[in-house]
């Protein structure tokens, strides 16, 4: 099962049950994407890591997907370090950039929440 796995998406919080429901839809029984759902950031869990990297031979994506802006949340501190500490590449799927961590109006909220899950799985 863990063969046909070519995509991780590593997490933490609530977008990791959003992410599960997604790959349900869009991938049924046979998913090619996998999620680690992370709640420990810090110190940074990197044997964990390196063990479920290891669980799946045909990655070739392996990305980290936050609900909140790409220069906020967890994604600034562990882009210092997770690429080089596991010797891989991590691409960020996040909000864009804001002085705000949130946009303040539902409709736009949920229009950039969808577009996040499906870059997610792109």
């Amino acid at each position: 099962m863990f063969d046909a796995v070519d995509t991780l998406l590593l997490c933490s919080g609530k977008v990791a049950w959003e992410l599960r429901a997604e790959r349900a839809k869009r991938e049924g029984d046979r998913p090619t994407t996998a999620i680690a759902a992370i709640e420990r950031l810090y110190p940074r869990p990197i044997e964990e890591l390196r063990a479920e990297l290891e669980r799946y031979p045909n990655l070739r994506r392996l990305r980290w997907v936050q609900d909140e802006p790409a220069n906020m949340g967890a994604w600034p501190h562990l882009a210092l370090h997770l690429p080089a500490e596991l010797d891989v590449e991590i691409v960020p799927v996040s909000r864009p950039e804001s002085s705000a961590p949130s946009v303040g109006q539902a409709s736009l909220h949920s229009e950039q929440q969808k577009a996040l899950v499906d870059e997610a799985f792109s």
